[in-house]
């Protein structure tokens, strides 16, 4: 799953490795497991900060995909300026209290951890006084309320927090040192974006590669149907969005050719 990580959890490949050890799965018909923002970015952080014993709870039921991950940073008011997140987490015993909310959180809703950046040190420079937790999504306090695009799909939540317990051993790394942690995740979170991005510009590639005039041509949809590419824009409208993305193709396209006027046999 990540040849690049340290034993046993990975293979400490180099990048050629890495890409020798893609091609054989890729050829093998190996199919990973899907858990995003666990492997691509809680994942490298524990691995960074983690105790032994975090690692060891972690990180095989997140490699394996057995336990979903999802990212708890953004805030209605802390957005590009993280830092000035307000989610609060006090120290009471040998656990922390979180009260706040979170916003644009995928996944949440299915999740069974999270990574949090709360407060605990509300005296601090906003950089200094912000702690890192793996949080238990089905911890009592916790409400996941959906943000529905306009698509129609829910992958994105918004997330509230009231006396959420959270053990105190679930804290990484040093309290008050979330901050470099957070820098750890979102490096690795741009790395996981890029490759993702990489992937779906093959998929465009491989679509433009198809097409043989200005007029629209037919090709293989990956739902298993019959859909016609765009000779001007090189677009094919995904089911189960067909009618949508064929307005929002008429708007984009400047030269239309006839699957943007409606024409889809």
């Amino acid at each position: 799953m990540v040849p690049h990580w340290a034993s046993p959890f990975g293979r400490d490949a180099d990048p050629i490795t890495q890409l020798m050890i893609d091609e054989e799965l890729r050829a093998a018909g190996v199919r990973r497991p899907v858990n995003p923002i666990g492997i691509g970015w809680a994942g490298p952080t524990l691995m960074y900060a983690g105790t032994a014993e975090q690692k060891e709870r972690w990180l095989w039921p997140l490699l394996s995909g057995e336990e979903f991950w999802c990212q708890l940073f953004s805030e209605p008011g802390a957005g590009s300026d993280l830092a000035a997140l307000t989610t609060r987490a006090e120290r009471d015993g040998d656990a922390y209290v979180i009260n706040g909310q979170k916003v644009w959180n995928s996944y949440a809703h299915i999740a069974k951890w999270g990574i949090l950046l709360a407060r605990t040190d509300p005296s601090a420079a906003k950089h200094a006084g912000i702690s890192y937790f793996v949080c238990p999504m089905q911890a009592p306090g916790i409400e996941v309320r959906p943000l529905v695009d306009m698509t129609g799909e829910h992958a994105f939540n918004e997330v509230f927090f009231t006396d959420v317990r959270i053990p105190a051993d679930h804290l990484i790394g040093a309290e008050h040192g979330g901050w470099e942690l957070a820098k750890v995740t979102l490096g690795n979170e741009r790395v996981s974006l890029s490759g993702e991005a990489a992937r779906v510009a093959a998929r465009v590639a491989a679509r433009v590669a198809v097409l043989s005039s200005p007029a629209s041509v037919t090709g293989s949809s990956r739902y298993g149907s019959r859909v016609r590419f765009c000779g001007s824009c090189g677009s094919a409208p995904y089911r189960p969005f067909w009618r949508g993305r064929l307005r929002e193709q008429r708007r984009r396209c400047a030269r239309p050719s006839p699957m943007h006027t409606g024409s889809t046999s």
